[in-house]
């Protein structure tokens, strides 16, 4: 890991100056602002293997920071470190980031964090192919333009049939799918393809327009689905909810 770069972002001359060093003695590449003000555009030129970052910055505190670089497609897939006083608060907990970290800290609470993100994050991108089920092609279509922007490869299904062939054939790492589609519907999908689970399965992420029934949600757990989600969607929230199955799934 020593030719990783590290993105240090702190207000704190004293405190930036101590995360530097104890990363830097573990061989890591640093660059660090005192601010977040240009920070989808620090990102880009410095194009950074993992961000740390304060909550409590001068003028663009973190929470917003992590906001634009979530927004740039550029940028939004570099995993992020909370380094604050505040990072065990719940509300911060929620914000999208792989590792938090409480101030003050020790250098191997700080170094172990470093690591294991980015371990995580390199075992994440290397999962890459994901199908998108559904048949609205206005949604697929913006689903999968979000994830290829994000290094994914795509498969794109518009029915039950279509998604099953797909499937079995290319056998994605994970499959978005719409439950309310003509027949087979979302359902019927995925029991077909548990009769092929043996040979392969995938994470299974339900994206629906329609209300679902409690009843259906447990069965649809029971048969393979990680994830519930409604239309309409934010796109930038759907891909923060695959990167973080996909991490799940390497930990299982």
């Amino acid at each position: 890991m020593a030719d990783k770069k590290i993105l240090v972002i702190e207000d704190d001359a004293d405190i930036r100056e101590i995360i530097s060093f104890y990363l830097e003695e573990e061989g890591f590449l640093v660059a660090s602002a005192p601010d977040a003000c240009d920070i989808v555009n620090l990102a880009k030129n410095e194009k950074p293997d993992l961000i740390t970052m304060d909550m409590k910055l001068p003028k663009v505190d973190g929470p917003a920071a992590i906001g634009l670089l979530k927004m740039d497609p550029a940028t939004a897939s570099i995993p992020i470190l909370i380094i604050s006083v505040i990072a065990k608060d719940p509300k911060i907990q929620k914000i999208s980031a792989m590792g938090y970290v409480a101030k003050p800290f020790e250098k191997e609470e700080l170094i172990s964090n470093v690591k294991r993100i980015l371990t995580d994050s390199k075992e994440t991108k290397a999962v890459k192919k994901i199908l998108v089920v559904d048949d609205e092609p206005d949604v697929v279509n913006i689903i999968s333009h979000q994830l290829r922007d994000r290094g994914f490869i795509t498969l794109e299904a518009f029915n039950g049939t279509e998604a099953i062939e797909k499937a079995n054939q290319e056998k994605p790492d994970l499959i978005i799918l719409d439950i309310r589609m003509p027949a087979p519907d979302g359902f019927e999908v995925i029991n077909i393809l548990n009769q092929n689970q043996q040979a392969w399965s995938a994470p299974i992420v339900v994206l629906s327009g329609a209300n679902i029934s409690d009843n259906d949600k447990e069965k649809g757990t029971q048969m393979g689905v990680v994830r519930f989600l409604a239309k309409p969607f934010e796109p930038r929230e759907l891909i923060e909810e695959i990167q973080t199955i996909l991490c799940e799934k390497k930990k299982s």
